[in-house]
């Protein structure tokens, strides 16, 4: 069982400058004012440490206030009569919103939005409240229950025939350690990269193959081959910059390079995904009334492993921890935000393949608390949109239910 759980968002510039100014002071009289501030100021102190040669690459520490920022480029590159930039982060500033102006009267909400303004607390709220909309959808009551020193579920729904349930929400910050391990191991190599890479404007895709779990002491060979070969690629005459490769540590790792654009040449915006176990694609965008969405300097990020990550055992982890939140009578269940990569192919497969394993977790005298769990992807994707290339966020879901619940529901 399965399907789409999202709704179209509208990216009509006046629309959406309504719902965010509309909503945005629930966070608090001035609050996105002074984060972004806040960011300006080690904004300043990233390019003063970049004109030193220092190369920091400065990002913002709240989700939001990064999604903000790219929302605000949008709104000043867009004609007044037209559809915003459907960049992944309006899309996900506009998603929301729409679901915090929702969900804004619901009993409970007050705890929620002290944590939505904390950074380290942002995406896990944000996802209840998301969960929360799915419910309100279906014309049902939502509580968002505060958490005390007892462990206890993050909403109570009640049904239309006064049935109530509990529902708790797991994102992927229940990843595996190995898998936190290897993902900051990547986030170092991009980092180090992107530091030369960008202001440079060398416009490179990259894959690394790692045959094993990278260590930490491999990091300073992989980041100089990298660049070496970047140096190799971006001095060629352009007939000869075909994609090159290498290896290292007697080919444990494998390592190879794609030229993709020469500095500030304006394309059509065209996301490049890889397909790895990690990948992110950078471009500098804008849009344009006749053009549609354009971008420059794009750069793709990729690492696979040989020894698939532990994405299976990082759900499970969350399934487990999500149990005990849930009252031992029931009825109650679970939604988890799936840390998969990107890719509509992808995400079925690995749902079918997860929502397997799930299903064990809910036999016979196993969990039966549990009536059932949500397993939610998310992803991104590049679809024609009248004749122009549209970012698309979606998201898909699998329902795996227990066979013999401890507490029916009604519904």
């Amino acid at each position: 069982m399965g399907g789409d759980s999202g709704s179209p968002i509208d990216l009509n510039r006046m629309s959406l400058i309504a719902l965010i100014n509309q909503n945005i002071n629930l966070l608090g009289a001035g609050w996105l004012d002074r984060r972004l501030k806040k960011d300006e100021q080690e904004r300043r102190m990233a390019r003063a440490s970049n004109h030193r040669k220092h190369r920091v690459r400065q990002q913002a520490k709240h989700p939001l206030v990064l999604w903000y920022r790219e929302y605000q480029q949008a709104l000043a590159k867009t004609d007044e009569d037209h559809a915003l930039s459907g960049s992944q982060s309006t899309l996900l500033l506009a998603a929301f919103f729409s679901n915090l102006s929702k969900a804004k009267d619901c009993a409970g909400m007050a705890h929620i939005l002290k944590r939505l303004i904390k950074p380290d607390e942002f995406l896990a709220a944000a996802f209840e409240v998301e969960v929360a909309v799915f419910y309100l959808n279906l014309g049902w009551q939502v509580q968002f229950v505060e958490a005390n020193q007892e462990r206890s579920p993050d909403l109570e729904i009640m049904q239309p025939d006064g049935s109530r349930f509990w529902a708790e929400c797991k994102r992927k910050d229940e990843m595996t350690a190995r898998d936190l391990e290897n993902e900051a191991f990547f986030n170092n190599v991009k980092d180090r990269l992107y530091k030369v890479w960008g202001p440079t404007k060398q416009n490179l895709g990259l894959t690394i193959q790692f045959a094993k779990d990278p260590q930490k002491s491999e990091l300073d060979d992989i980041c100089e081959l990298a660049l070496e070969m970047g140096r190799q690629l971006t001095t060629a005459e352009p007939e000869n910059r075909l994609p090159i490769g290498a290896s290292m540590l007697a080919g444990k790792h494998r390592v190879r390079l794609h030229y993709l654009a020469e500095p500030d040449v304006v394309q059509a915006y065209t996301p490049i995904d890889y397909g790895g176990d990690s990948s992110e694609f950078m471009a500098e965008q804008r849009v344009t009334l006749y053009t549609g969405l354009l971008m420059k300097n794009p750069k793709v990020f990729d690492f696979r492993c040989d020894i698939p990550a532990d994405k299976y055992q990082s759900a499970i982890n969350s399934f487990n921890s999500a149990v005990g939140q849930i009252p031992p009578s029931g009825p109650g269940v679970i939604w988890i935000r799936v840390p998969f990569p990107d890719g509509y192919g992808a995400q079925l497969k690995d749902l079918e393949s997860l929502a397997s394993r799930i299903q064990r977790e809910l036999t016979g005298e196993y969990n039966r608390r549990i009536n059932a769990v949500v397993l939610s992807a998310r992803w991104f994707a590049s679809d024609p949109h009248d004749g122009m290339q549209a970012i698309r966020y979606s998201h898909d879901f699998r329902v795996v239910e227990h066979n013999q619940p401890r507490s029916p529901m009604t519904a």
